[in-house]
Parts: C-alpha cells; sequence; structure tokens
C-alpha cells in the first residue's frame, strides 16, 4: 500500500514540475515570442498604412519614347521633375502624390503628344480611375434620363447608371472627385404656380469602385436642391406641405458625409401668409472647398468681384447676378455664371479667370441657364435643351474648343431640361 501511495505521490511531484515548466515557457514565450509576433504585426500594419499613403504614376507603352514628340515630352519631364521607370513593357512615370495630380499629367501628356492611351497606376501594383478627367453626364437610355461616363482624353462614353423611374435633377463631385451625390425623383414641375418634385431620391456614387446606392428618399414635395456645405458635408434642402396645416410649409435640412452617412436632420416650419415661402440657403459666393477667400458685393446696381490674399485683386464688375462660382483643383482657373433674370432677355453668362495672368474672358451666353465644371485645364459648359443638349470641353489656356459631346438624345453635365419650362427628361 505504501509502495503505492509512494508511486502517486512521485507521479504528482512530477506533474506539478511538468506544469511549473510550461508555465515558464508561456512567459518566455510571452515576453518574447509573442511580443515579437505583436511587433511583427504592427510594423505590417505601419508598413501598410505607409503603403496605402497611396503613390501613383501615369503608365504608358514603352515604344511611346520612340516617337519624335519624346523630346517634348523628356523636357515637360524635367521641368516637372518626375521620374521615369521600366517595368516590363511598360513605363511609369511619377511618383505623384494624389489622383487629381497624376490625372493632371496624362492630361498635359496628351496635350503634348496626342496620345490617348495612358492609365493612373497605384503603388506600382493595380489600376486606378482617374478622377480628374472620367466624369458622369446626364444623357437618354431607352427613353429614360441615365448617366454616362466620360473621359476627356480619350474621348469614349459608356452607360454607368440608369433606373426606369429617375429623373435626374442634380449632380454634385466632392472635393477630390471620387464621389458623387445625384439628386433624382420620377418626376418634377409645377402646378398652381408652385413647384413640386415627385418620389425625390438622393444618390450616392463612389467613382473609385462604381458603387451606387439610394440613401435618402421622400415622397411628394414641393423643391428641393443639394450642395456642399464644407469639404465633408452634403446638404439636402426640401420644401413640403404641412399636412395638417395647409398654411404651412415645412422647411427640411438634412446633412450627409462624405460617404453618403446621414449626419444630422433639421426641420422648420414657415407660415406662408407672415412668413412668406421659404427660399432655401445659398451657398456663398466662393469657388467650391476653396480656402481662398473672395469678396462679393453690390452697389448702385453693380456686383464686383476681388480675390482677397495678400492684397485685393480686382476680377469682375458688372450688373449681372453671380449664380454659381468654381475653381479647378490648383486653384489657377476660376470660373463663374452670372443672370440678369430681370432683363427682357434673361441672358446667362459664363467667365473664366486666369490668375496667373490676371486674364478675364466671357466664354460663352444664352438665354437658358447653363451648367458648367472645370477639370485642370479644361472647362466644359452645356447648351441647348432637349435633344439639342451638347456639352462643350474648352481648353481654357489655348483659348479653343477642345471637343464637343453629343448624343442623338441630348446629353448635358447635370440634368436634360425639355423644352418646356422646369420639366426634365
Amino acid at each position: 500500500m505504501s509502495e503505492k501511495n509512494n508511486a502517486y505521490i512521485a507521479f504528482f511531484f512530477i506533474f506539478v514540475s511538468l506544469l511549473f515548466q510550461l508555465s515558464l515557457d508561456y512567459q518566455f514565450l510571452k515576453k518574447n515570442i509573442f511580443v515579437l509576433f505583436r511587433e511583427t504585426t504592427n510594423n505590417l500594419e505601419e508598413n501598410l498604412g505607409k503603403e496605402y499613403e497611396q503613390k501613383y504614376f501615369v503608365v504608358l507603352d514603352e515604344n511611346l519614347l520612340d516617337s519624335a514628340i519624346a523630346l517634348n515630352v523628356l523636357s515637360f519631364l524635367q521641368n516637372e521633375q518626375y521620374k521615369i521607370e521600366r517595368n516590363g513593357s511598360l513605363i511609369q512615370i511619377g511618383p505623384f502624390s494624389d489622383k487629381i495630380k497624376a490625372g493632371y499629367f496624362r492630361y498635359k501628356y496628351f496635350e503634348l503628344t496626342n496620345y490617348t492611351n495612358l492609365r493612373i497606376f497605384a503603388n506600382k501594383k493595380f489600376f486606378v480611375a482617374d478622377n480628374l478627367n472620367e466624369l458622369l453626364t446626364v444623357g437618354m437610355y431607352k427613353g429614360k434620363s441615365a448617366l454616362y461616363k466620360y473621359d476627356i482624353i480619350d474621348r469614349k462614353r459608356s452607360l454607368f447608371w440608369q433606373h426606369w423611374n429617375r429623373r435626374i435633377i442634380d449632380i454634385k463631385y466632392s472635393y477630390d472627385l471620387s464621389k458623387a451625390f445625384v439628386l433624382c425623383s420620377s418626376k418634377i414641375g409645377e402646378i398652381n404656380q408652385f413647384p413640386y418634385v415627385f418620389n425625390l431620391r438622393l444618390i450616392f456614387v463612389d467613382l473609385n469602385d462604381n458603387e451606387v446606392r439610394e440613401i435618402y428618399k421622400e415622397l411628394d414635395l414641393l423643391e428641393a436642391k443639394i450642395d456642399w456645405v464644407n469639404k465633408a458635408q452634403l446638404l439636402l434642402q426640401y420644401n413640403k406641405w404641412d399636412l395638417k396645416d395647409s398654411r404651412k410649409v415645412n422647411r427640411n435640412e438634412i446633412y450627409f458625409d462624405l460617404n453618403g452617412n446621414k449626419i444630422s436632420e433639421k426641420r422648420k416650419a414657415f407660415d406662408l401668409l407672415d412668413q412668406g415661402y421659404p427660399k432655401f440657403i445659398n451657398s456663398k459666393i466662393y469657388a467650391s472647398f476653396s480656402e481662398r477667400r473672395i469678396f462679393y458685393f453690390e452697389s448702385f446696381q453693380k456686383k464686383w468681384i476681388y480675390l482677397l490674399d495678400s492684397n485685393p485683386i480686382f476680377v469682375f464688375e458688372d450688373s449681372s447676378e453671380i449664380y454659381d462660382c468654381k475653381w479647378n483643383q490648383d486653384e489657377s482657373l476660376m470660373a463663374f455664371a452670372t443672370t440678369e433674370k430681370n432683363s427682357a432677355k434673361g441672358e446667362y453668362k459664363l467667365f473664366c479667370y486666369q490668375e496667373k495672368y490676371f486674364k478675364l474672358s466671357k466664354i460663352y451666353r444664352d438665354t437658358v441657364e447653363f451648367s458648367f465644371e472645370l477639370r485642370g485645364d479644361v472647362l466644359l459648359y452645356d447648351e441647348g435643351l432637349g435633344d439639342e443638349s451638347r456639352i462643350y470641353v474648352y481648353n481654357a489656356y489655348a483659348d479653343s474648343i477642345q471637343s464637343v459631346i453629343k448624343d442623338k438624345n441630348g446629353v448635358a453635365l447635370r440634368n436634360l431640361r425639355s423644352k418646356q419650362k422646369n420639366i426634365f427628361y
């Protein structure tokens, strides 16, 4: 019996000693191997973070450098201090800190060589969208309003998105041109001198991965508008009849972040007899997203624009009202549109200001409202109504029309207006 007990006691001590040794081994692993693994993981995450501080390259075929015009291109590259690297049969030019700069180089290269087959490469691993030179346009598909993508350089237009019951009212792009917010409805017009919008929808578009999703909807209302509050927030405003009191109109303000998520919502009731019909909150007369101050004032039926840098710079004087104003991405060009709604003609004009040369040019005039976009050196604007609508691609520094975007059913930058007042296709 005692021998058996001794064996149990011996087994117990051996078992305890093994547990103690395992504990020591675990402590060693925890202090050394696990720490090493954690540091390796942290380093990996840090390296991944650095890697995805993306660097971009413009990629072209190797045989392009054999052309006679390569001398001009190489001269341009030397002035801009970019590097040329070979990657198999491709030539990589860069690096660029963001896609806008890469896109601008892609356009300048095209301008020098007329070569269109250039793409943007991210981190030498994958091709990405050129947000500067690619934009959304509004057209028709099978008799319904649709979004098309258009590339300024290769002049190709392709169907991007369409819904059988969506008429496109407006499009707003984010600061880096990678996101777009599209305001739609099933019908828009006027009843008894009041505007109306049926079945409002706000669509979010991620232009990097072609994601499209509906982020807000509202049924019958009076009118709606989208605009940027700042670089990070979009504001949707709409007016709607109060269902309980016909004298009142409710003003709704909904704020969204850059990813299309709703941040907050406000609502205020207006008594039509006491307060009148509520007007939309208008964005300031500043070029979209710019931190630079634009001084706009009126006096003696005249309007002035000054740039307020170290010294005020005179830009514009006229009797017209300025209703839209934008900078290009490096703030070397500013475009603005004016209107004289009180005149018999209702004239609309488009101006472009080159800050480097203090030069103001009148680009376009019409009797109907138009839309415009600035992309690098390019000013795009639309003209016409219905199937006569078209888009002009104008190079501001060359002072020439680069191309015209046409379609038998019409094409526009923000919406396709019919020849009937306030009707959208």
